[in-house]
């Protein structure tokens, strides 16, 4: 079995932002790069130590802990502590608008993937499947928790410490334990859900179509146009023992997501794939390096999946 990020170093991610730079303007913009560390844990030390509250922040998506990543963020204001001990910031500019999830082009992957012993195929599209990462411990379990309105499990289930914290000072409160946990946190539990069915979906459909259809992320107000595609929706909705209208959540009303969709295939762009080398971590198998880019919201976990197990011609 193939392995990935045995060290941060096998793992390098740049963010190609989308964003104007000017010199003035409410909101200042940074690079961030940091190395075996969370997107989110760095923003909240970086909002802890400024004394600016967390909600002024904004980033355009989380980055890999065990990686070496490059992305920007912004903050209303302006920051006066650029150093910190597990990541490094840098001032490069102003503009008028925050960023906000999905503003980036895309990302630049370097990626050196461990203990194998054939050179990866070339690939040019790939089935534009949600990451593990995009699941993280417990996220999904949360998210169908919040959704069938048992707020006492999901707290129980949360392993952030702000809301550890509030159920000790306040032992029932389990709509308040949620609530005190960040939101660009919580929306990710509820992603998890929408993601798990759309891949689940996404993997019946690839085996019977080559069109690139928008597959719906699953919510309240999802229209569907193909009998088969809402079929497939319904039975993965019921398998969970959940209905469309269980994606409303009036208890926390700004959790509720709104319908969206995502590709059933994506491209992978200007793809390298080195040479194999010898892999001095792992005795007697390779190594081998690869570069790519990919659209936003795409898994570089994925494609490498695809390239390591494509069958063999």
């Amino acid at each position: 079995m193939y392995r990935l990020k045995q060290i941060p170093e096998d793992f390098i991610v740049e963010e190609i932002p989308n964003i104007i730079i000017k010199a003035k303007g409410p909101y200042s913009y940074y690079v961030l790069e940091k190395k075996d560390y969370n997107t989110e844990q760095a923003i909240q030390v970086i909002s802890k130590s400024s004394h600016i509250p967390r909600k002024l922040f904004g980033y355009a998506g989380t980055k890999d802990k065990v990686a070496v990543t490059t992305q920007y963020f912004s903050v209303k204001g302006t920051l006066k502590r650029t150093n910190y001990d597990k990541f490094s910031i840098k001032h490069i500019g102003q503009g008028d608008n925050p960023i906000s999830l999905g503003d980036l082009l895309g990302n630049k992957f370097t990626i050196t993937v461990r203990n194998i012993l054939k050179k990866p195929q070339l690939v040019t599209n790939f089935v534009n499947y949600f990451g593990p990462q995009r699941f993280g411990r417990n996220n999904f379990e949360i998210g169908i928790a919040i959704l069938k309105k048992d707020f006492k499990t999901a707290a129980g289930l949360i392993d952030q410490f702000c809301a550890i914290d509030y159920l000790k000072k306040n032992p029932t409160d389990y709509v308040g334990a949620i609530r005190s946990v960040p939101f660009k946190i919580l929306t990710l539990y509820i992603a998890s859900v929408q993601s798990r069915i759309w891949n689940e979906v996404a993997e019946e459909m690839s085996k019977n179509t080559e069109d690139n259809l928008e597959l719906p992320l699953i919510a309240f107000d999802t229209e569907f146009n193909n009998v088969p595609i809402e079929d497939l929706y319904e039975q993965q909705l019921s398998k969970y023992g959940l209905t469309q209208r269980d994606f409303i959540i009036r208890t926390i009303p700004a959790l509720t997501p709104k319908g969206n969709t995502r590709q059933l295939y994506a491209d992978v762009k200007d793809l390298i794939i080195g040479d194999l080398e010898n892999d001095g971590l792992n005795n007697n198998l390779k190594k081998v390096m690869i570069e790519f880019t990919l659209g936003k919201g795409c898994y570089a976990t994925v494609v490498v999946d695809c390239l390591i197990n494509l069958p063999s011609k």
